[in-house]
């Protein structure tokens, strides 16, 4: 988008160039370069507003998303995505601990 913006710029100070040293007599072709440059802003302007409402809607799920978490957690429910928590579990694990290398 950058690029697109820059070249619309670029379009528009030649044409802007051309009018002022040609003046009239170059006058379809100054039209033309504004036509572009223009064309080229519209797009840059849509990618734009593309992007930012992609951006709003991610946002707008990630706050549902955390109000549903604490309308449950206010409700004393559990986290569905938790698994059930075992009570007098007596489950023991060994801890590995790399051997040396000499």
């Amino acid at each position: 988008m950058d690029a697109g913006y820059n070249l619309a710029q670029a379009l528009t100070d030649f044409a802007d160039m051309l009018d002022d040293l040609e003046g009239d007599a170059r006058a379809d072709e100054v039209r033309r370069l504004r036509e572009e440059a223009r064309d080229m802003l519209e797009k840059v302007l849509s990618g734009q507003e593309e992007y930012l409402q992609s951006i709003t809607e991610a946002v707008d799920v990630e706050a549902a998303e955390e109000s549903i978490d604490e309308m449950e957690n206010e409700a004393g429910m559990d986290d569905v995505d938790d698994p059930p928590e075992e009570e007098g579990d007596t489950t023991t694990y060994e801890t590995h601990l790399p051997t040396p290398s000499d």
